[in-house]
């Protein structure tokens, strides 16, 4: 009986011993689960923490972006600049819309608010002025933008509307956008600058119609209104040379290309004459300049230039004080042969450049020449007149004139000059065409004085406007 009893209390001990190592064995392994799931959840804290972080962080690097992108858009405090300019913003972000301020229309149109497309030059587009205004450096009275923007007028202070201009032809630009802050318009003109595809500017040859569309849109409801303008595209080949009484005759430098390709044949050519044996540029002293202009007049004269008079276009309008010209750019002269007074002179003014000469675009009314200087001190101009570049009084005879006019050859020739006979007709030719300058230049000053004549010095004006590119 003792015996059973110690048996069963054993079987209860070992029961009870088992359970409660169960039991520790449960607890452990929960305990265990417990701080995992605790561990997990410092995780996850510590995971949520670093997302606030990140958050915040992106939320300040947003905040900076904006910042940033605002600072876009900075005002040139060049004395250059003689208008207030208008901020150019293109995003939302540039600008603090005021979310309550809701425009409305009425009769197709914002109510207290009115606005006009603006075309710059009668209602009409010159490339050779867009591209020229691009990387203008000079003095700019006015803001030009790329000659397209807007008149607003309006009693609602912090008004802010989005702007767009798009083209009808999508060779020369598409659409371009942005904001503007009314408040910071002073002369109610806002010019924006315009991704203008300039390969298309400089291709274009004709004068054509274009439709642009301008539209302001208020930002907090919508509501556009559009306008559409229809403008005339000119020729590249037309040149602006007064508008409102302001001149702009330093365009006819962008016409200058001492960078085209073909000059380095035309050098080639100059040598070939035997005239000189080397382009030095004023190495050589007042003589040798002379001999390298006459040079190039052989050559010139030998492609068989002609002289032509046209030089009128219809985007000329004189009621509306607007004077244009048309000038041919490097590669049609030499195309066609043809050249008119300002064709001529920037004909002769891009080869010069190039061999190192300083050269001068001489306006005067109704007429252009050449001017260059006779050595680096820049002390002595002269004048040539490219108008009479295909005369031959000189060449009909060549020998008689060489014979004729020896003491004039022997004034201005090199002492140890060993030239032609063809060679000194030639400079003859040449001597002709820089005295016709000369009295040009005179007889201008004296009938409409110095306020009416204009030099514009090639290499002055590439600090501020530089050649049309080439393709």
């Amino acid at each position: 009986m003792k015996s059973n009893s110690l048996v069963f209390l054993l079987r209860k001990s070992l029961q009870i011993i088992f359970i409660i190592a169960f039991v520790n064995t449960s607890y452990a392994q929960i305990w265990k689960q417990i701080e995992k799931g605790a561990k997990d959840i410092q995780k996850s804290a510590r995971e949520v923490r670093n997302t606030a972080r990140e958050v915040k962080s992106t939320s300040t690097e947003i905040k900076n972006t904006a910042k940033l992108i605002k600072k876009t858009w900075t005002k040139d405090t060049s004395a250059n600049i003689r208008y207030r300019q208008i901020p150019d913003y293109r995003s939302r972000e540039e600008v603090g819309i005021n979310k309550k301020l809701k425009l409305s229309i009425e009769n197709g149109d914002f109510v207290n608010l009115t606005w006009s497309p603006v075309t710059k030059f009668d209602n009409q587009i010159f490339p050779s002025f867009v591209i020229g205004w691009a990387s203008y450096k000079g003095i700019k009275n006015e803001d030009m933008g790329s000659s397209l923007g807007f008149n607003i007028s309006t009693q609602i202070p912090k008004v802010i509307l989005k702007w767009e201009i798009e083209s009808s032809d999508k060779e020369f630009f598409s659409i371009d956008s942005g904001y503007i802050n009314c408040d910071e318009l002073k002369n109610r003109m806002f010019m924006p600058k315009i991704a203008w595809n300039y390969k298309a500017l400089i291709k274009h040859e004709n004068s054509a119609p274009l439709n642009i569309y301008f539209r302001l849109t208020d930002p907090n409801t919508g509501k556009k209104i559009e306008k559409l303008a229809t403008i005339n595209l000119r020729s590249v080949n037309d040149c602006i040379i007064a508008y409102n009484s302001t001149k702009f005759h330093y365009m006819f430098a962008s016409y200058v290309n001492e960078d085209h390709p073909d000059i380095d044949k035309i050098l080639k050519q100059m040598l070939n004459t035997k005239m000189i044996d080397a382009v030095w540029g004023y190495q050589g002293g007042d003589p040798f300049t002379d001999l390298q202009v006459a040079a190039l007049w052989r050559v010139l004269h030998e492609k068989g230039f002609q002289y032509s008079s046209i030089t009128d276009n219809t985007g000329y309008n004189e009621n509306k004080g607007l004077f244009t010209q048309t000038v041919r750019t490097f590669d049609n002269s030499l195309k066609t042969s043809q050249a008119n007074c300002v064709d001529g002179t920037v004909l002769f003014a891009s080869i010069l450049k190039r061999i190192g000469l300083r050269t001068v675009l001489v306006t005067v009314p109704g007429h252009c020449f050449l001017g260059y200087y006779a050595n680096d001190n820049s002390d002595q101009i002269r004048y040539l007149e490219t108008t009479i570049m295909s005369d031959k009084v000189f060449l009909e005879d060549p020998k008689s004139s060489v014979k004729k006019y020896a003491d004039i050859l022997a004034k201005y020739l090199p002492k140890d000059s060993k030239m032609s006979t063809i060679n000194k007709a030639y400079y003859l030719e040449f001597l002709q065409a820089r005295i016709a300058g000369e009295n040009a230049y005179k007889e201008k000053m004296e009938k409409y004085g110095p306020n009416a004549i204009n030099k514009i010095d090639v290499n002055e004006m590439r600090k501020y406007i530089k050649p049309i590119p080439l393709l």
